[in-house]
């Protein structure tokens, strides 16, 4: 029986085809600084294998992760995610799919939504299951809707516009779309917390700029309507908008015009929404 210290070691399993898995060794690295040692496989009857004892490891280690990098849609049959997830109900297990797989959940079923997490928010999932592990978090039941996911991965981002601890301001209407983007900025991403702690002393606001677009092309009467662009984020943020505050706009409609628009209007950079959350920081310091 393992014991309960709060960074015990913990064994996990890490299943993958590819001999060469950049995610794998990423997160090799990352495991050794969260006490976590990875065993890799390479197909999910392996891992069966493992967790039934088939294969031994060591007196020390028990398996009690699970995780599997998932590249394409078709890489797992039903039948054989079914014959795993029935094989190993008593472990905590997580799916990692990548850009290719992102129409999985709503044309493809295999995995439960409760196991499924975009390799963006990896290193939070992980972390927190391995909180769960060593009784510092709840753990998430392999029943929990995609609600459920949402307030289980998201509980510790701010929801509100509050500036978090890396300097970054995230401004809409749009609760969903805030907290998304929270997500993305917290400081579990590593890269994005490095960059912002170099420049520390610099604010940054990322201010959704569509819902303003639509309200200067309206005949709303709001006030917000009737400000520019750095007046509408300043409403948002409930605050003035300090000399040293970088205002970032954030926009589907990323055409010239549009850009041109945003900068004459008081937006100091303009960012596609769609090209952000790829790399964040670059999208933001090199736009």
């Amino acid at each position: 029986m393992p014991d309960n210290h709060a960074n015990r070691k913990i064994t996990g399993l890490w299943v993958s085809p590819e001999e060469a898995s950049n995610l794998y060794q990423r997160f090799t690295a990352w495991g050794v600084q969260e006490n976590l040692e990875w065993i890799k496989v390479h197909s999910l009857s392996e891992a069966i294998d493992y967790w039934l004892g088939k294969i031994k490891l060591s007196e020390s280690q028990v398996v009690e992760l699970i995780v599997i990098e998932q590249t394409t849609s078709d890489e797992f049959e039903p039948a054989e995610a079914d014959e795993f997830l029935a094989a190993v109900q008593a472990c905590q297990v997580v799916v990692i799919y990548g850009p290719w797989c992102e129409g999985d959940g709503r044309t493809r079923n295999i995995w439960p939504p409760a196991l499924r997490c975009p390799q963006v928010w990896a290193d939070r999932w992980i972390q927190q299951i391995l909180d769960a592990l060593r009784n510092r978090d709840i753990a998430l039941p392999w029943t929990a809707s995609r609600e459920e996911v949402m307030r289980w991965i998201l509980p510790k981002t701010c929801t509100s516009h509050a500036m978090n601890t890396a300097g970054w301001k995230v401004l809409s209407p749009d609760a969903i779309w805030r907290e998304s983007m929270q997500l993305l900025l917290t400081p579990a991403n590593g890269k994005l917390q490095n960059c912002a702690e170099k420049e520390a002393s610099k604010n940054i606001w990322l201010v959704d700029a569509d819902a303003w677009i639509c309200q200067q092309t309206s005949d709303s009467r709001s006030i917000s309507a009737r400000a520019t662009f750095k007046e509408y984020a300043a409403l948002l943020a409930g605050e003035l908008l300090a000399e040293s505050t970088e205002v970032v706009a954030l926009t589907a409609w990323h055409d010239d015009s549009t850009r041109q628009y945003l900068f004459n209007q008081g937006a100091d950079r303009v960012v596609s929404k769609l090209a952000f959350p790829l790399n964040t920081s670059l999208a933001i310091r090199q736009s």
